[in-house]
């Protein structure tokens, strides 16, 4: 039988000091290769956290634009509005022109005088058709008349309407320049009327 060869002193203590060497170069190695994964790490959150604050700056961005964007459509829809509202009261006044429910006093209980067989005057440049309605509240005579002249388009009118010491007359007006007369028909003496005209289109 073959008994194990037993091994010197001097073999154990090279066996022992390769260990201990060896323990001691992994030690070594193992603190330098930590440092280093370490640093990989702290490199790769520090591109996450970038790119997260790359994509967080993109988002504001975005942010912004939208926020401008819907400011600038907010002014376009109020400035829809106020023209939508516009157009609604050219549209309410043109329906009360079309159904004549509009008036405007031109002349208000004016006085007025004319010598024997003259007239008295007014001019008035009207925008719609309709009415006028002349009214002859006295009159120093009883052979006052109202007149109303206008032309329009080739369209002549003229109408004479006595309305003696009193009365109210009525004339057809289109938007055109519209005169209208009150008149004393005496032969010898003045007279004196007090007058008043309303438009109604």
């Amino acid at each position: 039988m073959l008994k194990p060869k037993r091994l010197s002193m001097s073999s154990k203590s090279y066996l022992v000091i390769g260990v201990v060497i060896g323990l001691i170069i992994g030690g070594l190695l193992g603190g330098l290769l930590v440092p280093y994964l370490g640093i990989a790490n702290n490199t790769s959150e520090a591109n996450k956290i970038s790119q997260l604050q790359s994509q967080i700056s993109q988002l504001e961005s975005q942010t912004s634009n939208l926020q401008a964007q819907n400011s600038q459509l907010q002014g376009e829809i109020n400035s829809l509005k106020s023209e939508n509202s516009q157009l609604q009261a050219q549209v309410s006044q043109l329906q009360s022109i079309i159904s004549l429910s509009d008036s405007e006093t031109l002349v208000s209980e004016q006085t007025v005088s004319e010598p024997a067989g003259q007239t008295y005057e007014w001019g008035f440049s009207l925008s719609y058709p309709g009415y006028l309605i002349v009214t002859v509240q006295s009159s120093t005579t009883t052979k006052t008349y109202v007149e109303v002249v206008w032309n329009y388009n080739g369209v002549s009118y003229s109408n004479t309407i006595n309305v003696g010491s009193g009365g109210t007359a009525e004339f057809p007006v289109l938007p055109t320049t519209v005169y209208v007369y009150v008149g004393n028909n005496n032969f010898f003496n003045g007279a004196t009327e007090t007058v008043s005209i309303t438009y109604v289109y």
